[in-house]
């Protein structure tokens, strides 16, 4: 005898562990992906929101020209 004992299903329980293994590194990659992606999109909203806000004072300083 080798001193080992090979358990029915043993390989089925192997090949699941490691299907959740990469699933679960998958889902890290998903994970990260997204956070990177609300990262640019909130940048992309600071910005505009900047350019608006700039713009709005800018349209403010003009009428009150034309006022005078």
């Amino acid at each position: 005898m080798s001193g080992h004992i090979t358990l029915v299903g043993a390989e089925d329980v192997a090949r699941a562990g490691h299907n959740m293994q990469h699933a679960a590194d998958e889902m890290r990659r998903a994970a990260s992906s997204l956070e990177s992606t609300a990262e640019r999109i909130v940048r992309a909203f600071d910005d505009a929101a900047q350019r608006m806000q700039e713009a709005a004072e800018r349209i403010e300083l003009a009428m009150k020209g034309a006022a005078s």
